[in-house]
C-alpha cells in the first residue's frame, strides 16, 4: 500500500513537471514536439480547436482504446496521468508567463523539461497517458517494436506539421523530440544503466514464468547448495532495464514475500532488449 501511494505521488510530481515543459516553452511557442503536444500544435489550424482541448481529447480517447485493446492492467497504470494531466494543465497555463526566448531555445528547454516529467512517470512503471498509448497498441496488434511504433507515431506528427506549419517548424520541433528522448534516458537510468537480480525461492517456477509474462525479461536457472544447510536451491538471474526494477520486485514480493534477492548494478549489458536504451514506455 505504502509503495502504491509513493509511486502515485511521484507519477503526479512527474506530469506537474511533464505539464511545466509544455506550458513553459513548448504550447506558448508553437514547437511541433512529438506526441500529442506535437499532434495539437500541427492540427491546430485543421480542426481550428484549441490546443488545450485537442491534447484533452487525445488523452481521453487514448485511454479509452487502452483499456479496450490492451486490458485492465494498463487501465490501473495510466489512470492517474489520464486524469491529472488535463486537469495541471488548465489550471497551470492561464497563470504561466510568456518566456520571450528563441524558438530553438524553447524547443530544447521543453524538450528537456518534458523528457525529465516523462522519466519520473515511467521510472514508476506508469504511462503518461496521450500517443505512448497508441504506441503500445501498435506493438500488441501488430507487433511493431514500440520504439519504431514511437518513431512512426512521431513522423507522422512530423509530415503533418510539414503541411500545416512548414518545414523550418519541423526542423526546430526536432530539438524537442531529441532532447526530450536524451532526458528520459538520462531520468530511468541516473543511477546505473541495469539491475542484475538474483532471485532465491521456493516459488521459483512461478516467479519465473511471471516474470517471461509481465516483464518480457529472459532468465537463467542455476541450482545452488546452501553452505550452512547443504539443502538444494534454485536461484533465478535475470537482468532488467532501470525502469522495470520496481516492477519485478513488486512482482516477486506479492508472489513470494520471503523470496531472497541479491541485487548489482550492472555496469554493461549488450544484447536483445539492451541495444537502445530509452523506451517511452
Amino acid at each position: 500500500m505504502r509503495k502504491n501511494i509513493v509511486n502515485t505521488l511521484w507519477i503526479i510530481v512527474g506530469n506537474f513537471v511533464l505539464v511545466i515543459g509544455v506550458t513553459a516553452f513548448l504550447l506558448p511557442h508553437n514547437i511541433l514536439s512529438g506526441g500529442i503536444t506535437g499532434f495539437a500544435v500541427a492540427s491546430e489550424s485543421i480542426f481550428n480547436v484549441e490546443k488545450e482541448y485537442i491534447i484533452n481529447g487525445c488523452i481521453l480517447t487514448a485511454f479509452v482504446l487502452g483499456v479496450i485493446i490492451l486490458g485492465k492492467q494498463f487501465a490501473l497504470k495510466t489512470v492517474v496521468s489520464s486524469i491529472v494531466y488535463p486537469i495541471l494543465l488548465m489550471i497551470i497555463k492561464p497563470w504561466m508567463p510568456f518566456i520571450a526566448v528563441d524558438e530553438a531555445v524553447a524547443s530544447l528547454y521543453g524538450g528537456m523539461i518534458c523528457g525529465i516529467g516523462l522519466g519520473i512517470v515511467m521510472r514508476c512503471g506508469a504511462s503518461t497517458g496521450g500517443m505512448d498509448v497508441f504506441s503500445l497498441i501498435l506493438n500488441k496488434l501488430f507487433h511493431i517494436k514500440i520504439s519504431h511504433a514511437v518513431l512512426l507515431l512521431d513522423t507522422c506528427v512530423a509530415l503533418l506539421g510539414f503541411f500545416t506549419c512548414g518545414i523550418a517548424s519541423v526542423l526546430i520541433g526536432y530539438i524537442a523530440i531529441l532532447s526530450t528522448s536524451f532526458m528520459v534516458n538520462k531520468v530511468l537510468n541516473f543511477d546505473t544503466h541495469q539491475k542484475a537480480v538474483k532471485i532465491i525461492s521456493d516459488k521459483h517456477e512461478i516467479i519465473n514464468a511471471q516474470i517471461h509474462k509481465e516483464i518480457h525479461r529472459g532468465t537463467t536457472i542455476e541450482t545452488v547448495n546452501g553452505g550452512y544447510t547443504g539443502e538444494s536451491k534454485t536461484v533465478i538471474y535475470c537482468v532488467v532495464k532501470a525502469d522495470q526494477y520496481t516492477k519485478l520486485i513488486q512482482l516477486v514480493d506479492e508472489i513470494d514475500n520471503h523470496a531472497f534477492i541479491v541485487t548489482t548494478n550492472a555496469v554493461e549489458a549488450k544484447g536483445e532488449g539492451f541495444d537502445y536504451i530509452y523506451s517511452k514506455t
